[in-house]
């Protein structure tokens, strides 16, 4: 039988030898493209993020008469889960909520219904206009929180590097029983505890 050459060796089928050689190049594009700062030494660093206001949370969940909420910050956007606990329904008002980035400048947001690589086709490029949503009495609702980029550069929740103890905020304006009341969550992020 005739072998053929594998990147790991000789391998007797011509398959085998072209999956070598793409696990070879998957390997060689992660450390190329996002693993190369390991190799070089570069420390790399895991964090995680706890609520600081209205309550100090590290399970990042706010809950009160009227609502619950839990948010899952990640560098680039903030999922969320919205109960509403009301008899009536509750509006998140998308066109109010301002984000506040560790460097201390606002932010509009976008969510789900606009995809963030067509933001450079939204009509007003300094507010994106998002039509409220409506959270049925007792239901549940998941979306995700994205700051709304002012020119062509990405936007970043926090930074990937040297993260520890930058602070973002929130204020999520929410119509409630035909009142609007504006909910303020603040962030900081923490170094990840060592598992044990």
């Amino acid at each position: 039988m005739e072998k053929y050459k594998g990147i790991f060796g000789p391998v007797k089928d011509l398959r085998i030898a072209g999956m070598h050689r793409g696990i070879f190049l998957l390997i060689s594009i992660f450390l190329v493209a996002g693993g190369g700062g390991i190799l070089a030494g570069e420390e790399v660093k895991d964090y995680q993020t706890v609520l600081r206001q209205p309550i100090d949370s590290e399970t990042k969940q706010f809950e009160d008469e009227k609502l619950r909420i839990n948010f899952y910050p990640t560098h680039e956007l903030i999922s969320f889960t919205l109960q509403n606990k009301t008899k009536a329904p509750m509006k998140i008002i998308w066109d109010e909520i301002i984000f506040t980035n560790p460097e201390g400048e606002t932010r509009w947001v976008i969510n789900k219904q606009v995809h963030y690589k067509d933001r450079g086709k939204i009509i007003d490029p300094a507010h994106p206009h998002i039509a409220p949503t409506e959270v049925s009495s007792g239901q549940t609702y998941v979306d995700y929180i994205r700051p709304f980029p002012i020119g062509l550069e990405d936007e970043l929740i926090y930074p990937f590097k040297d993260a520890k103890g930058s602070r973002f905020k929130l204020v999520m304006p929410l119509e409630i029983e035909g009142h609007v009341n504006a909910y303020t969550f603040a962030f900081e992020v923490i170094e990840a505890s060592a598992p044990h």
